[in-house]
């Protein structure tokens, strides 16, 4: 599992390298040319975007990688780190300040994996198998069941 771990997150970095590059070589795109075939070769024209796309193809490689180590239930979350890694790409390589909603954003996303990853571990999933064995099940089959069931309404026939 940590294979498939390091691979997604591997996925996750190459992802968020690849949309900041890509997005620096058509910030010098002509204006009014969204959705238009000059757009296109405006993009293919750019190192940037062209290596922006290699990456991308990188990260499909990596995820595919991970995913043959690992569960989709795994290697999923792990891929949301993509945003941590372009908070921090943006930090370092543009000079961006951070603010209290991005440190919130990586807060959430990093107690979240914390919280998945502990109760996905084999140790967590025993401690809840063994504390369900010890509890008895309600009478009656569970909490729904506030009545006992009635019997069925069929007719009775006389012989």
């Amino acid at each position: 599992m940590a294979v498939a771990i390091v691979l997604a997150a591997g996925a996750a970095f190459l992802s968020a390298l690849a949309v900041v590059l890509q997005r620096v070589a058509l910030e010098s795109a002509p204006v009014g040319s969204s959705f238009s075939p000059r757009l296109m070769t405006h993009a293919l024209r750019k190192r940037g975007w062209l290596t922006g796309f290699g990456l991308m193809l990188c990260m499909f490689v990596l995820q595919a990688s991970a995913l043959r180590y690992g569960q989709l239930s795994v290697v999923q979350p792990v891929l949301t780190c993509e945003l941590i890694f372009l908070v921090i790409i943006l930090v370092t390589a543009f000079h961006r300040s951070v603010g209290w909603r991005e440190l919130t954003g990586i807060a959430a996303i990093v107690a979240g994996l914390a919280g998945f990853f502990a109760a996905a571990s084999p140790a967590a999933r025993a401690y809840w198998r063994s504390s369900r064995r010890a509890a008895p099940a309600p009478a009656g089959g569970g909490p729904l069941r506030s009545a006992p069931p009635q019997p069925s309404c069929s007719r009775a026939t006389a012989p």
